[in-house]
């Protein structure tokens, strides 16, 4: 029993740790890039929310994807929301996606029940729940 309790406390490490590498993967880039994105996306709330959702293994995130009033898509973690990664709205196999520009292995794909799925270049790793 001890044995399972070990496995399964490693293997939520890891997962931990991959959500934690994909969040800050948003976050890369220089000082001129985040300024430039300061200057593309302007504080004012000029935005769509497309959805908004729960991660089921970091307790209390939440993500969600607003399209700016210029048509660029967002994806935006926390609260209160931060973190901007610019998404590219695109279509694979005839379903929309939102891929990070910042980091092109990284897409997400809302499902038709709503929910969010998250994937890389070795393909499936999470999917986070709708709450709104």
């Amino acid at each position: 029993m001890l044995k399972h309790r070990l496995i399964f406390r490693e293997t939520m490490t890891m997962f931990i740790c991959l959500i934690v590498i994909i969040f800050m993967s948003c976050n890369t880039g220089n000082k001129r890039q985040q300024e430039s994105v300061s200057q593309t996306f302007p504080q004012a709330e000029a935005f769509e929310v497309i959805g908004t959702w729960a991660d089921d293994f970091s307790a209390g995130l939440l993500w969600r994807i607003v399209k700016e009033e210029n048509g660029t898509h967002v994806l935006e973690a926390g609260t209160p929301w931060q973190n901007h990664c610019i998404l590219r709205k695109t279509t694979k196999n005839g379903n929309v996606i939102y891929i990070n520009t910042e980091n092109n292995e990284e897409y997400y794909q809302i499902k038709p029940n709503g929910n969010l799925d998250v994937f890389d270049n070795y393909g499936y790793i999470a999917t986070y729940k709708k709450i709104k």
